[in-house]
């Protein structure tokens, strides 16, 4: 069975987009269906919220598209200056959160996030299952939109 690491019970604290602790384990490699369907979906220049606890330090954030093509990177600190919060609590781990984040780059897609240190060029510890920036269906050449 796949554990994602914020789904909250007794001994584990999170909401929003599942992160896992391998990539595997994401939607897309443990389901037949379509890619986009069940996926969470967020507006086009928008990252989903996220919370998660986690004992390693981490600093750097990722974003890559549906076919691992890395996009944007975030930095990741202890107060609103950085892109993402990370909070130390009181057992010596870390939280770290994501309030909707704003993003410029608005290609509509299927994206996850990948988590580390800068410390350690692409290697990662954690991942995002896949989420879907969808644009809304009125600015797009959509042809069920009149």
């Amino acid at each position: 069975m796949i554990q994602a690491l914020n789904n909250r019970n007794n001994t584990q604290f999170g909401t929003g987009l599942p992160i896992y602790k391998k990539l595997d384990h994401q939607t897309r490699f443990n389901t037949t269906r379509p890619y986009r369907v069940g996926l969470l979906e967020c507006p086009i220049q928008r990252i989903p919220t996220f919370q998660f606890k986690v004992a390693e330090d981490i600093d750097k954030v990722e974003l890559f598209d549906k076919d691992d093509n890395q996009v944007l990177v975030f930095t990741i600190g202890a107060d609103e200056t950085f892109d993402f919060i990370k909070r130390p609590t009181s057992d010596g781990q870390f939280l770290i959160i994501c309030s909707d984040y704003p993003i410029q780059q608005t290609l509509e897609g299927v994206y996850h996030l990948r988590f580390g240190l800068l410390s350690e060029v692409g290697v990662y510890r954690y991942f995002s299952d896949e989420f879907w920036r969808k644009a809304n269906p009125c600015t797009l050449n959509n042809p069920l939109v009149p």
